[in-house]
């Protein structure tokens, strides 16, 4: 299975040779252009103090429209439109696909996760709850009404009985379900989860080793569902062994219900 990396993505803004004032009128620019607000923090606050999901982040209180910029830890939507500190602005997915590193990796972005912002709320349609009683004996998939993406390469309802669950909390929990079928294309199963809110979205996010086909709309995601988890992990070392059971419907009738044990 063909998994994207994406980091180091963005274009340098010039700034002309007229000082503060060249400055200044660069920044106006950037603005007008809806790329950075003016009253963003300087210096701008750390990736790692930001709230962060599989595709966005939340860094400062919202001051515009949301940016999509790029940097070391690869592409999130910006809330409010301030960057972290290294990212950069010019990651679109209107980039010309594969012209160069830096535009090759944001079309992945694009591939992946469409053309729209990402943010806390959107698509999170599954109700949460929380159930320490909760045993799960080992990751099982059942896809109960399959649609066309149940035979789309490399997926969790064409391969169920090769399936893994790994996640990561780096703000929200995010837990893949993914299988290896020996394709280098398919959809990977992505369980997104504020644990806050209490509330989770269900995504198939497309794979490829060929994104230069371009994106291909937005990854669709659950209408309805619901989420239990065996436990609220605190941090990066309570995420082995938590378990969980989801039931999720698609716009295109595909249902899944799979029970998962964190690896």
């Amino acid at each position: 299975m063909a998994l994207l990396v994406i980091i180091g993505c963005g274009v340098d803004r010039a700034v002309g040779d007229g000082g503060a004032e060249g400055e200044a009128e660069a920044e106006a620019e950037a603005e007008a252009e809806g790329e950075l607000p003016q009253d963003c923090p300087d210096p701008p606050p750390s990736i790692e103090s930001c709230f962060r999901g599989a595709a966005f982040a939340d860094c400062v209180a919202d001051s515009g429209a949301a940016t999509l910029g790029c940097g070391p830890l690869g592409c999130f939507w910006f809330a409010g439109g301030c960057l972290a500190e290294g990212y950069e602005v010019g990651c679109t997915p209107e980039t010309p696909p594969c012209d160069g590193d830096d535009e090759y990796r944001c079309w992945g972005f694009a591939y992946q996760r469409g053309a729209d912002p990402w943010d806390r709320l959107r698509e999170m349609t599954l109700g949460v709850d929380v159930d320490p009683g909760l045993q799960v004996a080992q990751t099982t998939v059942d896809c109960l009404t399959c649609s066309a993406a149940c035979s789309s390469g490399d997926n969790i309802c064409a391969y169920p009985d090769d399936d893994v669950a790994t996640a990561g909390l780096r703000g929200t929990l995010i837990v893949n379900l993914d299988p290896w079928g020996g394709y280098l294309w398919g959809w990977l199963a992505e369980i997104e989860v504020d644990l806050q809110a209490p509330a989770a979205r269900f995504c198939r996010i497309p794979l490829t080793d060929a994104i230069c086909s371009g994106p291909d709309g937005d990854p669709p995601c659950a209408v309805s569902g619901s989420l239990v988890l065996s436990g609220v992990p605190s941090g990066e070392s309570d995420l082995v062994g938590t378990s969980g059971v989801v039931d999720a419907t698609f716009d295109d009738s595909l249902e899944i219900h799979a029970e998962f044990v964190i690896e």
